[in-house]
């Protein structure tokens, strides 16, 4: 019922409010992502963003991951950031979805997936929130740890081009939430991995990290101008490496408008 009540006033939120937990999120990615690295620096830093205009954080160097860190570490990291940089919390549990050859993805398995070190190659599925004055964010990106293959290359390309078609379809006024997930998936069943894409594209944000409307093929939900909702494909596979990438987005009438733009490029922890 309280999900009900929050969108009958719209799911539209004041964007001051709203930018203020992006902007904790995009933060504590400049740091984390980052210090996953070793003695040498990622290979693409994050490209400038609308409210951090320096990416030198991308291209700072540690030894998070080369000193035999957990899952369990990185999560509790970002954790730890996300506090730091003003948050009161993590606004659902953070998760890292890890897939590679040595790193069987196992969903709904934390306890047991924490504990493995991350060795690579690996691709590094990231997906977390912050919580500033009763609004949640939600964020997600992916790291490869290792030497990327030219398929993982391709599912990344694959997965940044279905949310830039999912936002792009957020059109006030003129589009339904299936519409928006109709849209987005496309671009993945037509390059053949639409089997692998095992989830709804998105949901609205706002006192609630997850709240309707819902970018599924059953809401039939006019999307309205103001509207928050994360747009979040993905391409996960089981054995092999996977993708992600997930943003807030609001709904305009020539398109939806990302509050967060950063960390698009293909980063790799090499």
């Amino acid at each position: 019922m309280i999900g009900s009540e929050r969108f009958q006033r719209g799911v539209q939120l004041p964007e001051d409010l709203v930018r203020r937990p992006e902007l904790i999120a995009l933060e504590v990615a400049e740091v984390a992502v980052p210090e996953l690295g070793g003695d040498e620096p990622l290979v693409a830093a994050a490209s400038a963003t609308k409210t951090l205009s320096e990416p030198s954080a991308a291209r700072r160097r540690s030894s998070r991951i080369r000193s035999a860190r957990s899952e369990l570490d990185v999560v509790t990291e970002v954790d730890y950031q996300l506090r730091r940089h003003g948050s009161l919390g993590p606004s659902f549990t953070t998760s890292l979805y890890c897939s590679g050859p040595d790193h069987p993805l196992l969903f709904g398995r934390r306890q047991e997936t924490w504990k493995r070190v991350l060795t690579p190659p690996v691709s590094i599925l990231f997906d977390f929130g912050a919580i500033l004055d009763g609004y949640c964010y939600d964020f997600g990106r992916t790291v490869f740890f290792g030497d990327p293959d030219d398929a993982y290359l391709e599912v990344f390309g694959l997965v940044m081009k279905a949310q830039d078609v999912g936002v792009a379809a957020l059109r006030a006024g003129q589009a339904t939430a299936a519409d928006v997930d109709r849209a987005a998936r496309d671009v993945l069943e037509e390059a053949g991995y639409g089997e692998a894409f095992r989830h709804r594209l998105g949901h609205a944000i706002g006192l609630d990290v997850h709240e309707p409307p819902f970018l599924t093929a059953s809401d039939r939900t006019m999307v309205q101008e103001g509207m928050l909702f994360t747009v979040e494909p993905s391409i996960t596979r089981f054995e092999t490496f996977s993708a992600r990438v997930e943003d807030v987005v609001v709904a305009r009438p020539d398109g939806g408008e990302p509050l967060t733009t950063g960390f698009r490029d293909v980063l790799v922890v090499p």
